[in-house]
């Protein structure tokens, strides 16, 4: 046979590409026992085997190889040749899967960001789409289906994001919570705390004066019962308070934490109440002017009364 080293034993010394592929042509015939018809996976794992038998540098008598026919004869071959294609052949079944695995979370990774990408996408266009309707018609004008329909989704679509349209109102609810929480930032540090509580005061009926829809829907909103409001949200009501405990801590030295946030919270509602019934056009409506010089009244005489409290 061209390209073998003849001899009382001859070797497998393959001297170029083709001989090496022939050979590993006839090897695959033993592995696969003398079948043709064969899986194309295990024809394709008997094929590499063969030539990484072809390749071993050990080498393997041409006889014990292709003289005989089917398995039988790979089995009567030495113990080395035995061992050497038992372990080539579970490596390569190993590397194959390992690789048809690693293949699969290749896809995956592949497809994960595209896959978040429209998700995410679909949950900022409908927070847009509710946020709008909100500000437009308010809370009671937010109904499922015509929320899909802007969007352009399927109402079943919605839920894909959110568990139900409470979610979506919480989450449009959150945004006013965090503008407002901008606006009272833009205050800035005030070193006197009694004029900087009433400049958050102001800035708090500022927000509610130009987005009246959206600052009303934080408080038509009732959650379900039995139902909390969820972590992040309760964050961000947080978020909002801490602008007041500031000051109120320069105010009064003398009270614990504990207590300065029941505080903020309680002077937050004072402020709130007089914004409310200011703004109500059916109750106490006042001119927004009027409402600003009032809250700066009441803000600054419950900041003197506290600081003549402190002990």
């Amino acid at each position: 046979m061209p390209g073998i080293e003849r001899g009382a034993s001859p070797r497998l010394q393959p001297r170029d590409a083709r001989c090496r592929r022939l050979r590993a042509a006839r090897l695959q015939g033993v592995l696969g026992n003398g079948h043709r018809q064969r899986a194309p996976g295990k024809a394709k794992t008997e094929l590499r085997v063969a030539h990484l038998l072809v390749e071993d540098q050990q080498g393997v008598a041409i006889r014990e190889i292709l003289g005989g026919r089917g398995r039988g004869a790979a089995k009567q071959c030495d113990g080395g040749l035995e061992h050497r294609t038992l372990s080539y052949m579970n490596n390569v079944q190993t590397t194959e899967a390992a690789g048809m695995v690693q293949e699969k979370c290749e896809r995956r990774s592949r497809n994960r960001p595209a896959t978040i990408s429209r998700h995410e996408a679909l949950q900022a266009a409908l927070i847009d789409a509710a946020e709008r309707t909100i500000a437009a018609d308010g809370l009671a004008a937010l109904r499922a289906r015509p929320l899909a329909e802007e969007v352009g989704c399927s109402v079943g679509a919605i839920y894909t994001i959110f568990s139900d349209l409470e979610g979506v109102i919480l989450a449009v609810n959150g945004r006013t919570l965090a503008a407002i929480s901008r606006e009272m930032t833009k205050v800035g540090f005030v070193p006197d705390p009694t004029e900087h509580l009433v400049k958050l005061a102001w800035a708090y009926l500022n927000y509610a004066a130009g987005a009246r829809a959206r600052w009303a829907a934080l408080f038509q909103h009732t959650m379900a019962e039995g139902r909390t409001v969820p972590d992040w949200y309760a964050r961000q009501q947080t978020a909002a308070f801490s602008h007041i405990e500031e000051p109120l801590g320069r105010l009064c030295l003398h009270l614990a934490p504990p207590a300065r946030v029941l505080l903020a919270r309680s002077l937050f509602s004072a402020v709130h109440g007089i914004v409310a019934l200011g703004l109500d056009e059916k109750v106490a409506s006042m001119p927004l002017h009027i409402l600003t010089d009032q809250i700066g009244i009441i803000v600054t005489a419950i900041a003197r009364g506290l600081a003549a409290c402190r002990t």
